[in-house]
């Protein structure tokens, strides 16, 4: 007859630190799929999520167009032309006829300077909207004369590529005390001659983006559509539950009741294993954890004379893992026609330059994610200007003289070439040699604690800036208290996670777990300095381990004999 069994007081302690870790994660993750749904109802979400827009026609632009010819090239084909003189007004009030997606068309001609254009017809008696959209046109016509020949430009070398010759553009605004993003698409219309500047431009309606377009792109995330939104909501949700159950699982056969009944250890060590392959497919990064997890094995496995089943356990855990990859192995190898375990660290496009030098430049000087913003993200997208670069990025006055002459190239064309990025490899080179500890160390550093600290605010209608202090409270006083405010309290759950984690050190049941969770926290923080940019969103997969230490602030601290 098997021995029946029972709870210890280390079992109970080390189930009560799990439960501490997964129910938070479970619980973000029911309110964060519960949210999903309802993200429509709030505005400033609504606005961020806008910004993808431009991000997911880039990725059509580039793969085959296919969702960006959907909404412009019967428009493009419509358009009037040089010849229709006076019959322009009447073509472009026929197009915002039947395509009601479109808020107002233009059609500009730099030689006589003329802008001629009309709103969408069947709004005509909608004060608030005729407003919104006179003020969007006047606004094009702001900046449309100086910008027109830079935009042809663009059109014509995408056109010389066999590229369609549409472009897309958009921006931010704040309009009756909300955050609004407009967005325009605008090509050259048919027959016109290579030496002309003429443009046309048609701008999407807000509604329309709002009620049609988005939950589209919502339906694409939630039906697995979209690689582009779906590795935005959910991917993150899924790590974070994972995260908490491989760290449950991996902690177990090492601890107490586990490691005498031969059963149960290997269970969880195979468990442990299994998950990681489920996580890998989520994130690539996960077997950080489970390297993390040897690690412990290791020290507690070894310092009770088991060699043997430390082997063992680093099998067993290694091909658990490797069982979920597998269907993945082989559908890359009958699709790539490659050995392809994991996502590669850098995914492009076939054909693709695959920017590495640039991105070895950049992370020799790169630190802040308001660089990303200007510098990283703009990269084959947007111009990219010398005076948005750091001082710190340049150690010479020749060597910004270099990275000058290779950005006034790309944003020739705004793309950047193998030469280009062979430049940048070399800059790279050159100032790792001469401060290796500041590529190796000094900037590591400084992006771990920006990573940890920097407010998240991605999905909140606030500028994060609060520097300088008193212009930006003159500016926007609450903006600058919420970013504030959000700053101490990330101060305050890093704060309660260390404290919790220095009264559970007195638990001898959930050390090596503890230990399993610290060092994994230090694992992840480090690979993350590594990226190209030190986004702070990427360290939220650790917070159910900092919630779970943070709880035991508010526990009896348990006797040392226990």
């Amino acid at each position: 007859m098997s021995k029946k069994w029972r709870l210890t007081d280390r079992t109970r302690t080390l189930l009560t630190l799990e439960l501490a870790i997964v129910l938070p994660a479970a619980a973000l993750m029911a309110f964060s799929a519960w949210n999903l749904k309802n993200i429509q109802r709030d505005k400033a979400i609504e606005a961020a999520i806008q910004r993808d827009f431009s991000y997911v026609l880039k990725i059509a632009e580039k793969e085959s167009w296919e969702k960006a010819n959907d909404l412009v090239t019967p428009v493009r084909k419509e358009f009037p032309n040089l010849d229709d003189g006076p019959k322009t007004k009447a073509i472009l009030e026929h197009i915002l006829l039947q395509h009601p997606e479109y808020s107002y068309a233009a059609f500009y001609d730099k030689k006589s300077n003329q802008l001629i254009s009309r709103m969408q017809p069947s709004h005509d008696q909608d004060a608030v909207y005729c407003g919104h959209t006179q003020e969007d046109i006047n606004n094009l016509a702001s900046w449309i004369p100086l910008e027109s020949p830079g935009m042809v430009k663009h059109l014509r070398h995408m056109e010389e590529k066999g590229e369609q010759p549409v472009a897309f553009y958009g921006g931010w605004e704040m309009r009756d005390n909300q955050n609004s993003y407009w967005h325009i698409a605008y090509f050259i219309p048919p027959d016109v001659p290579k030496d002309r500047v003429v443009v046309g431009v048609v701008g999407f309606d807000e509604e329309y983006l709002r009620k049609n377009f988005l939950p589209a792109v919502m339906k694409d995330v939630l039906t697995g559509k979209s690689s582009v939104l779906r590795a935005i909501f959910l991917t993150a949700l899924a790590s974070l539950f994972l995260v908490a159950v491989i760290a449950g699982a991996a902690g177990l056969p090492s601890l107490g009741q586990w490691s005498v009944t031969g059963r149960n250890y290997w269970l969880a060590a195979a468990l442990a294993g299994f998950v990681v392959g489920l996580g890998t497919l989520f994130r690539p990064e996960a077997p950080l954890l489970l390297a993390t997890a040897f690690l412990v094995l290791g020290v507690v496995l070894l310092r009770r004379g088991e060699f043997k089943r430390l082997l063992l356990t680093v099998a067993l855990m290694g091909f658990a893992a490797a069982l979920p990859l597998v269907p993945w192995t082989i559908r890359n190898a009958r699709t790539l026609h490659e050995f392809q375990p994991l996502t590669p660290r850098d995914a492009t496009l076939p054909g693709e330059l695959d920017p590495k030098g640039f991105m070895a430049w950049e992370r020799t000087w790169l630190y802040r994610v308001r660089d990303c913003y200007l510098v990283s993200w703009k990269l084959n997208g947007e111009e990219i200007h010398l005076s948005d670069i750091p001082d710190a990025a340049f150690d010479t006055p020749e060597e910004r003289d270099r990275v000058a002459a290779v950005l006034d190239a790309y944003n020739e064309d705004l793309t950047l070439t193998a030469e280009e990025d062979a430049v940048f490899a070399q800059i790279a080179r050159e100032r790792t040699v001469r401060h290796p500890l500041r590529t190796y160390l000094t900037i590591p550093l400084r992006r771990a604690v920006r990573i940890w600290f920097t407010p998240r605010i991605e999905l909140v209608p606030v500028s994060g800036n609060v520097f300088p202090l008193w212009y930006m409270h003159q500016e926007d006083a609450v903006d600058q208290r919420v970013t504030i405010f959000l700053f101490f309290l990330n101060v305050f759950y890093i704060t309660l996670a260390l404290w919790g984690a220095l009264r559970l050190r007195c638990s001898p049941s959930a050390r090596s777990v503890l230990v399993l969770l610290f060092l994994y926290v230090l694992v992840r923080t480090a690979f993350l300095t590594t990226l190209e940019t030190p986004e702070p969103r990427y360290v939220l997969v650790c917070f159910p381990a900092l919630i779970a230490f943070a709880a035991q602030v508010f526990l009896p601290r348990p006797p040392a004999a226990t």
